[in-house]
């Protein structure tokens, strides 16, 4: 059978990581069964690049020594598969120490038996030079030897060593060396001279510069300086997420280095990024992997804490552990300490057999920023979509987040996101206005130049300070009456580009604006619609942009339960409660938003129903969330109230009347007399005169 027939039969589609690797040791078997030992040699070299790059390098480390057997047993192929076992050797050899089970002894053994094949098939000695030093750099005291020679020692063999078809690109050479002058040395002037090709774009490969952003990250985080750990924290996220391809598994050490400087910033995001990675952590058995992430993970409960959150909701993947909770609801200080246990855990492990206290030293530094102050962001540096899909978290912003803004003059009120347009919308109504300067760049975009009209279009919005709700009318009515002359291809590309790459808050809403025209879109247009609706600056315009699709209600649904504040009024306002779970949800979940339950008191009346429910015999639960809702009716809100009502003081005395059914200790929730007294005592106030 050749590789391609294996592969279809065994593991043709199955997913990267553990599904593809199994898969592949299937077809290993089935090759030995065979006796092909062409197939056999060329699936264990398989395997070994699947586990090592897309799991946490275990199953190769334990697969090498059968593998190299089998090679050896078959002399007649040697020469043909030398180099894709020399490669597996080598991968096997960057990180086998990094499982604790592996006593010193056996690396030991193992560096030995890679210099002798080295050496066996006529290879450099500069990757063994390369392993040496890396594996003195990060586990062996500083100054210390292994095998005879130093971390210095080992750089400077490996420097004089030639290169050949085992050694790194030369991006990823170029990296190592960086880091051998910042973390060996300790010299960041030489390490940012000899990166220079790198970070100029001469250089880089699959990894790199990723991962050379995150170790110039970790160098600064650990010398005190967070403004420019950030910096390097926050390119190396970006490249990361930007390949769709990798397997985050592979890359868990240098992601958790970035989330735990984050954390010291922006804990938020942070978070979501440990939610991220949390999933892959319950099988991952590499033990400086596991170390880092929970130190992270430590560090970033820590600021969350700081921050003066109490809890914290995640799917804990060690279902084993006596903190586990089925409702994923954690005390942040508990979890926080099971993070530091678990650091701990590996620390001891890996200090124990190196005859060190580099891991532990790691977990009892502490680090204080409070005297450091970042600059306030008034932009964001990337486009708005993928600005807001950094800090999403199952289509949801954190509770803190807000757009960066321009700091508002001295006495001049600060607007949360959606809160400008949400006033102006409810409490204004704006009447249209001119295009002025942006008709003629719809006429430009309308004629084939729509990437050159969304380039003025920003610096037009940006310098006139024009926003795009009084607008929304005016657009779409000089869009349907030009359509002659304007190309509507160009003009959805228009939009589109405004939508998805613009830094610009008016230009991205000028965008789904205009795409309510078209109401047409591809998967991905519509998953980037759904994530800025999270965000309560776009989601009315949102809203606008998918009304008018067949499934556009629940759409809008799915908005208004990944919002909180003028994003949730948004959406509320807009639902139809065309099906029992929308009503059930108009209930008791409606009217809650951080603005002002006024906003959605009188749409959760008439949408859940509240006349009907009250013509039977509601239970407590649904007592109390009507309780809730009639409160906000009588109080003087922003919106209408129930004096508007013909009927209210039946409606009253309907929910009056059905409180008698039960005792305080019906209710679980201790607010709903309080409130029904309110209710009471606004029924009896006697009636003003004019």
């Amino acid at each position: 059978m050749t590789f391609n027939d294996y592969e279809q039969e065994f593991f043709s589609g199955l997913e990267k990581g553990a599904p593809r690797r199994n898969g592949i040791r299937r077809a290993i078997d089935a090759a030995l069964e065979k006796q092909d030992a062409e197939g056999a040699l060329m699936l264990y070299h398989e395997f070994i690049d699947e586990d090592t790059f897309n799991c946490d390098n275990l199953q190769a480390t334990l697969i090498f020594p059968e593998y190299l057997a089998y090679f050896e047993a078959h002399e007649e192929l040697q020469e043909k598969y030398k180099n894709d076992v020399m490669w597996c050797f080598k991968w096997v050899l960057a990180n086998f120490y990094e499982f604790y089970q592996i006593p010193m002894e056996q690396i030991e053994r193992i560096f030995v038996q890679y210099a002798d094949f080295c050496k066996k098939y006529h290879y450099s000695l500069r990757t063994y030079y390369q392993f040496l030093c890396l594996f003195l750099r990060d586990f062996i005291v500083p100054g210390g030897s292994f095998l005879g020679v130093t971390a210095r020692e080992a750089f400077s063999r490996m420097l004089r060593a030639g290169r050949d078809d085992l050694s790194d690109c030369k991006a990823c050479e170029l990296n190592f060396e960086f880091k051998y002058y910042l973390l060996v040395e300790d010299n960041p002037e030489k390490a940012l001279e000899i990166i220079k090709p790198v970070f100029s774009g001469q250089l880089h490969c699959s990894e790199v510069p990723d991962v050379t952003y995150s170790s110039l990250g970790r160098y600064y985080f650990e010398h005190g300086d967070l403004k420019n750990a950030l910096k390097y924290a926050t390119k190396s996220y970006r490249v990361f997420h930007g390949k769709n391809n990798r397997h985050l598994g592979s890359l868990a050490a240098p992601f958790s280095v970035n989330f735990r400087i984050i954390s010291y910033h922006e804990p938020g995001k942070a978070v979501k990024m440990m939610k991220e990675l949390l999933p892959l952590m319950a099988s991952n058995q590499n033990a400086v992997d596991c170390f880092d992430f929970f130190l992270a993970s430590y560090d970033t409960l820590m600021n969350l804490e700081k921050a003066g959150y109490q809890h914290i909701h995640l799917n804990l993947p060690f279902k084993d552990e006596p903190i586990y909770s089925s409702q994923g609801i954690y005390p942040i200080g508990v979890l926080k300490d099971f993070m530091y246990e678990k650091a701990k855990f590996y620390a001891d492990k890996l200090d124990t057999r190196n005859g060190s206290r580099i891991f532990t030293d790691q977990l009892e530094r502490t680090f204080d920023f409070g005297r450091i102050t970042i600059r306030r962001q008034t932009k964001p540096d990337i486009p708005v979509l993928e600005y807001i899909d950094e800090y999403l978290d199952n289509g949801s912003l954190p509770p803190d987040f807000s757009l960066p803004r321009k700091k508002p003059e001295k006495g001049q009120p600060e607007f949360a996101d959606g809160a400008l347009d949400g006033i102006t919308f409810f409490h204004m109504r704006p009447e249209e206005v001119q295009l002025g300067e942006l008709e003629d760049l719809i006429r430009l975009a309308g004629s084939g130049k729509s990437r050159l009209a969304v380039s003025k279009t920003e610096k037009y919005l940006q310098s006139s300070q024009v926003r795009a709700l009084p607008l929304a009318d005016t657009v779409q009515n000089f869009i349907m009456e030009h359509t002659e002359e304007l190309n509507p291809n160009d003009i959805y590309d228009y939009g589109v580009v405004l939508i998805v790459s613009s830094k610009n808050y008016e230009a991205v809403k000028l965008g789904l604006i205009i795409m309510e025209l078209f109401s047409d879109y591809n998967d991905r247009l519509l998953e980037a619609i759904m994530k800025l609706s999270a965000c309560d600056e776009f989601t009315l315009f949102c809203i606008w942009a998918v009304r008018r699709l067949e499934n556009g209600n629940d759409l809008i649904f799915r908005m208004a339960k990944h919002t909180s504040g003028w994003g949730k009024i948004f959406a509320v306002d807009n639902l139809e409660a065309d099906t029992d779970e929308i009503r059930d949800w108009m209930l008791h979940n409606g009217i809650h938003n951080s603005i002002h339950p006024g906003y959605l008191a009188n749409t959760c009346f008439d949408h859940a129903g509240v006349r009907e429910l009250l013509k039977g015999e509601p239970d407590i639960h649904e007592m109390q969330d009507i309780a809730y809702i009639l409160y906000f009716l009588i109080e003087e809100g922003p919106c209408i109230g129930i004096d508007a009502y013909e009927d209210a003081d039946e409606i009253i005395d309907s929910f009056l009347e059905n409180t008698e059914r039960f005792s305080e200790e019906d209710a679980d929730d201790e607010n709903f007399f309080k409130l029904v007294s309110l209710i009471r005592e606004y029924r009896d106030e006697p009636e003003q005169d004019d």
